[in-house]
């Protein structure tokens, strides 16, 4: 961690990873050891089952409850803590999407649990976090700024945000999980994980995602020739140059410069 960085927040909750199977976990819901984000296991929901998990927490502060999910079509499946829920409807499975409530909970709402439960059919859970306070930024977030940072070559190129086969944040997954890598927002294992992230460490993450993405934009212009066709040409190879331009201005470390960001900038 860089030096007056601040602490990162601590998960609340016990297993949430799945990492011990059930454990700390109670309810109708299975284990699966066959797909898992970023692991192996995960949490399946069949239709009309539910996890809970018992964390009674301080109904003065503000909380975010951070996970991954899949829903299969027509299923529908609903995260919360007691009374404050929200509800992700069905996709094609197979692929992982980060879900992120930020909550004050419910004064006198009666349940102190964080439950999982799935409706018409079968969801997946895993990486589930409980913390005391606002998550810094979600990685949809820094996707989305990023993306905005590098509009033009974005465009150009067909970058998508949605989640696909590459990871929650599509085109941007790999680029996240580095930075994250590079700031050392990881589990014990290795995983990558905003949870870990320090809010002092935002703009830091930013800039580490755009410099990542510059580098393999960099690499897929560098193989593009100029094109001429009739009246019309493109000088595909000025893209690289001006993404060399981009790399290079920020001086001998490489490292691409970026204003002071403001809450607005990354809340999307």
């Amino acid at each position: 961690m860089t030096p007056g960085a601040s602490v990162p927040m601590t998960n609340l909750l016990r297993n949430g990873d799945f990492s011990r199977g059930l454990y700390e976990w109670t309810g109708t819901g299975t284990l699966t050891r066959a797909l898992g984000y970023p692991r192996l296991n995960a949490a399946r929901l069949a239709a009309g089952q539910s996890l809970s998990q018992a964390q009674g927490i301080s109904e003065q502060n503000l909380h975010t409850l951070h996970y991954f999910y899949q829903v299969a079509t027509g299923a529908t499946l609903t995260v919360g803590y007691g009374a404050v829920t929200q509800t992700h409807t069905g996709a094609p499975l197979d692929v992982w999407r980060e879900g992120v409530l930020a909550f004050a909970p419910d004064v006198g709402g009666g349940n102190e649990s964080v439950e999982l439960s799935a409706a018409g059919g079968v969801a997946y859970v895993d990486t589930v976090t409980l913390l005391t306070g606002g998550l810094p930024v979600s990685r949809a977030a820094t996707a989305a700024t990023v993306a905005d940072l590098i509009a033009a070559f974005a465009t150009d190129a067909g970058l998508v945000m949605t989640a696909n086969a590459d990871g929650p944040e599509g085109d941007y997954s790999a680029a996240i999980d580095e930075a994250l890598r590079a700031l050392g927002a990881v589990t014990p294992w290795g995983d990558p994980d905003v949870t870990l992230l320090a809010a002092t460490q935002v703009n830091d993450l930013l800039e580490g995602v755009k410099q990542a993405m510059l580098q393999r934009l960099r690499a897929t212009y560098a193989l593009d020739v100029d094109v001429t066709l009739g009246p019309r040409s493109e000088r595909r190879s000025q893209i690289a140059g001006s993404i060399d331009e981009m790399l290079a201005g920020a001086g001998s470390d490489r490292r691409v410069k970026m204003g002071k960001l403001t809450h607005s900038a990354w809340l999307k």
